[in-house]
């Protein structure tokens, strides 16, 4: 893998951090406030956005981190800011922050794990099975973390997993945060 490359990624996975303030805000200054602050950046993001694509703008360091895909299309910071939001609004606050901390960090580990060590690639994917575990296991980290020894945990951090390699076409950073938050919201509230 060329080294040009993986530092790219690290500086794209490097903004995934920025969910832990996310989870800091929603856990000092509780829901309202956080899902006001959220809305008001996905407002900026969605007139940036159209004014972006609109004019073909190349944004100073942001633009560098753009994925081709995402040069004539919406960027992933705005499907992660709808799954955040979702999320804070439906489930209850652990299931919140543990998706949302799972789109980010599972995710994240799961590809610099994979650029760095997958030797085994998952057929018809770019994804290895290398990366996928490392995410996995991330993700029961985050889980285990925020739920304890819970039946929760494992429901969750495979859904979460599953979700970032089977989801192409949708981005998984709306993806995941939704899908495993109502999987584990589900499965707490059957038992």
């Amino acid at each position: 893998m060329h080294l040009g490359f993986i530092l790219h990624e690290l500086k794209r996975k490097g903004i995934h951090i920025s969910s832990v303030l996310i989870v800091l805000i929603y856990a000092f200054g509780g829901k309202e406030l956080t899902l006001n602050i959220l809305l008001i950046i996905l407002i900026i993001f969605i007139l940036f956005e159209n004014f972006r694509l609109k004019y073909r703008i190349k944004v100073p360091f942001f633009g560098e981190l753009l994925r081709d895909f995402e040069k004539k299309s919406l960027a992933g910071h705005l499907y992660f800011l709808l799954g955040a939001i979702i999320s804070i609004s439906l489930f209850s606050f652990e299931i919140a922050i543990a998706s949302i901390l799972m789109a980010s960090f599972g995710d994240a580990t799961a590809a610099i794990f994979g650029m760095l060590f997958g030797k085994n690639k998952i057929s018809n994917t770019a994804k290895s099975y290398e990366g996928t575990f490392a995410g996995l296991f991330m993700n029961v980290l985050i889980a285990f973390f925020i739920f304890g020894y819970h039946y929760v945990v494992l429901f969750m951090a495979i859904t979460a997993s599953l979700t970032e390699l089977w989801f192409t076409e949708l981005d998984d950073n709306l993806a995941i945060p939704v899908l495993s938050g109502f999987v584990a919201h589900t499965v707490i509230y059957i038992m």
